[in-house]
């Protein structure tokens, strides 16, 4: 009998052995500058297409009824290369349950229409496919997000996605501390995407390293970030010698759950919400 998948949040995670590792830069990310993520493509959880297929169907046999939908690529950027992207999508759409991902991706016309037809098949069997376009500040922050598209491009991603019927939110994650992601830019963002999302999604916590930490400019240490730290875990199983991650709790989220929610979005700090509530638009 073959294995099953981890499920989180009611998704089950898949990361497969043809996706390649995310290279925009983002220094808030685990896979930038130290190559983490190369590391961790000999990590057992990273399967062959075959496997995946494999642990995929025995997963739905076994604990189909607490499956919401798969998810792919939690670390890494699919739509790098937005063909590889659609073909993934389309591979994940054979199972019979809805298909989510996120992006920070500006995405093409054809890829969105691409998307469309997959969204369009899957509907005549009751699923969706939904989508989480990740998004942190209204500004162009290079100095953060290194080499990711602007987020007027999208913002305009997710407009195209709307347009086309397709379940889409925003995902704002993760929330820095504010002397990096100031909360004037998360507002502004906020007020932009407003009449476009029907949900929103604020990072409940950001994970960090030391080595991620570094390339921030803050440490756990910091008098503004240490009261914020609510533990720490070496379980992720994501780096090599670096394996000390500390869970930062920004303590503006509840104020920015009820900004959200005073412009009448459905602002949520869970994503398995969020995409609850998209499967039923």
């Amino acid at each position: 009998m073959s294995e099953t998948l981890p499920i989180f949040d009611r998704r089950i995670l898949v990361d497969t052995k043809d996706e390649k590792a995310c290279n925009l830069g983002c220094k808030f990310c685990f896979a930038t500058a130290t190559h983490e993520f190369y590391r961790a493509r000999a990590a057992k959880g990273v399967i062959d297409l075959v496997t995946a297929k494999e642990r995929i169907e025995e997963t739905l046999r076994t604990v189909g009824d607490s499956v919401h939908s798969i998810n792919s690529s939690c670390s890494q950027e699919l739509f790098l290369d937005e063909q590889f992207g659609i073909n993934k999508i389309q591979w994940l759409a054979q199972f019979g349950t809805n298909v989510s991902f996120s992006t920070r991706i500006a995405l093409s016309e054809a890829t969105l229409d691409a998307l469309r037809n997959i969204d369009q098949r899957m509907r005549e069997s009751r699923k969706k496919l939904l989508v989480l376009t990740s998004i942190i500040t209204n500004k162009q922050r290079t100095d953060l997000e290194g080499k990711t598209s602007t987020p007027q491009d999208r913002i305009r991603t997710l407009q195209g996605l709307r347009n086309r019927d397709i379940a889409a939110g925003v995902l704002m994650r993760p929330i820095l501390p504010e002397g990096l992601l100031p909360t004037t830019e998360i507002t502004n963002l906020i007020d932009a995407v407003k009449d476009i999302t029907p949900v929103l999604t604020i990072g409940r916590e950001f994970m960090f390293t030391d080595s991620i930490g570094s390339r921030l400019g803050i440490a756990r240490t910091d008098p503004d970030i240490a009261p914020h730290i609510r533990g720490e875990s070496v379980g992720l199983g994501f780096v090599g010698s670096d394996n000390n991650w500390h869970r930062y709790v920004d303590p503006r989220i509840p104020e920015l759950v009820e900004f959200g929610r005073d412009k009448k979005i459905p602002t949520f700090t869970s994503t398995r919400e969020a995409l609850e509530l998209l499967s039923t638009l």
